[in-house]
């Protein structure tokens, strides 16, 4: 495009659009003297030139929306930074008797309603924070607060108190305020939010499962491997389905006390009614949390079983590229590790190579592990190959 075309459009492009910055580029590249003839008088100097471009619009997020964003990150110290604002904003509107959005508030909550549910919209979304963090204290924090200002709660907010407390590790807290939720639910004749394309039943079970999976998680993270057993039970008597997540929690509940054996029979409970579906090595805790209670007993042979049927049920996948995806580097290290406690320095080099011929780089504590294979064997001479 030669120059006189593109000062011409620039000229349109600010005159038009007010888009400085966009004109001032085109005009950059257009040679000097190249510009048309002006049907004026004056010098080229008084000539058309762009303005300086204007700085960057400013974030369009609103308060509540940073809020919420600090909320889904766990960022706490940031969410409380942004917090008070939107409450002020609140106390506002209701001073000025508003019930609806208005078009003027910086709080711009997603959804229209009362003031009053705003409030409580917007203490949950602090409980939200609190949960992701796993951080008990806040929780418990924000939960009195919204009692003593008189903030009503509901199904969402003891939901969030059922998942700080079993991330935080809380289990009594936890399966307390899910007794509280579930009433609830019960007493308010609960709905679960609709979500295009996806039917009443499927979405009532999947909201169903991911209250169960919470508390699956918070015995994973307590070491309650009995606890894990009695509410995946509790899961299959409420007719809900598990998923990966289910299993993998149930399997990482056994691993503080080296249960490979059991945490075995999981896995393979897991492949053989969850299918295809548990096959893939992305997003499958399970598979880890498997070695993991193999590592923590140092038993080596069911280490060795469950890598090899996880690599030969992936040949099932109808995905090429699944089909063709390596172990996480983090299953591989937890194999070397268990056969480098146990001195199997044979099977510790070949998967190691295996390991990096799939493409994951072997780590230093992978090598570390195969060394430790042959100083358990006293093989100094392959030690010092290494």
């Amino acid at each position: 495009m030669s120059a006189i075309w593109l000062n011409i459009i620039a000229e349109a492009m600010y005159k038009s659009f007010r888009r400085a910055g966009q004109a001032r580029s085109l005009l950059q590249r257009a040679s000097p003297g190249s510009f048309p003839p002006s049907s004026s008088t004056a010098p080229p100097s008084a000539r058309f030139v762009a303005p300086p471009a204007a700085p960057g619009p400013p974030s369009r997020l609103s308060n509540f929306e940073k809020l919420n964003e600090h909320a889904a990150n766990g960022n706490l110290q940031m969410a409380e930074a942004v917090f008070p604002i939107v409450l002020a904003e609140l106390d506002r509107l209701e001073a000025e008797n508003v019930t609806r959005n208005s078009r003027n508030s910086r709080a711009n909550f997603p959804t229209g309603g009362s003031v009053a549910s705003k409030r409580t919209m917007l203490f949950n979304t602090m409980l939200k924070c609190a949960a992701n963090r796993g951080d008990v204290r806040a929780a418990m924090k924000y939960y009195q607060r919204m009692l003593d200002s008189n903030v009503n709660t509901n199904v969402k907010t003891y939901g969030k108190l059922v998942e700080a407390c079993a991330k935080g590790g809380d289990l009594a807290g936890a399966e307390s305020w899910w007794q509280t939720m579930e009433q609830l639910r019960v007493d308010t004749n609960y709905r679960e939010p609709s979500m295009w394309g996806v039917k009443s039943d499927d979405r009532i079970e999947s909201g169903a499962r991911v209250r169960y999976n919470i508390m699956l998680d918070g015995c994973a993270k307590a070491g309650n491997p009995g606890a894990a057993v009695a509410w995946f039970d509790r899961l299959l008597a409420a007719n809900i389905k598990p998923d990966v997540r289910s299993y993998s929690c149930v399997i990482e509940a056994h691993v503080p006390s080296g249960d490979s054996n059991i945490a075995l029979s999981w896995f393979v409970r897991m492949r053989r009614e969850l299918g295809k579906a548990s096959y893939s090595f992305v997003g499958n805790g399970a598979f880890v949390n498997a070695l993991k209670a193999c590592a923590r007993a140092k038993d080596a042979d069911t280490a060795l079983q469950i890598f090899e049927i996880a690599l030969s049920q992936q040949q099932e996948l109808d995905d090429e590229e699944e089909r063709r995806r390596p172990p996480q580097e983090a299953a591989y290290g937890l194999l070397l590790y268990t056969l480098g406690v146990n001195g199997r320095k044979d099977d510790a080099v070949e998967w190691m190579r295996r390991m990096a011929n799939s493409g994951v780089p072997p780590t230093t504590s992978c090598y570390n592990s195969v060394l430790q294979a042959h100083i358990v064997q006293k093989d100094l001479e392959g030690n010092a190959i290494l």
